[in-house]
């Protein structure tokens, strides 16, 4: 608690912060993985290096997803804090039928 007073940051905002550092530690980890391990070859059908690697790989792909399904939630999250969808639930929603202006003409 003494942290989060000191570095002004509300809990949630630090939470945010420590999962986007550890999403990026993960990727990073899996691609250097995967870039030593990149030569690889094997003669044994059960190789404990490739079983490493294909799971690396899926994780990365794994976490690919999860960080465009993020950007897919987060974009649709902003779309209704836009000005345009202000004004369509807004000010271009009240017409002089809602109002019950009479129009005599």
């Amino acid at each position: 608690m003494k942290l989060m007073k000191k570095a002004g940051l509300p809990a949630s905002r630090l939470m945010v912060l420590a999962v986007c550092i550890l999403f990026l530690v993960g990727c990073l980890a899996g691609f250097a993985f995967l870039t030593v391990h990149d030569d690889h070859h094997c003669a044994d059908e059960h190789c404990a290096v490739c079983l490493h690697i294909e799971t690396a790989r899926k994780t990365l792909r794994l976490l690919q997803n999860a960080a465009l399904a993020a950007v897919a939630v987060g974009l649709f999250l902003c779309a209704g804090r836009l000005p345009a969808a202000d004004v369509a639930r807004g000010s271009a929603a009240v017409t002089p039928v809602l109002l019950k202006v009479r129009m005599d003409h």
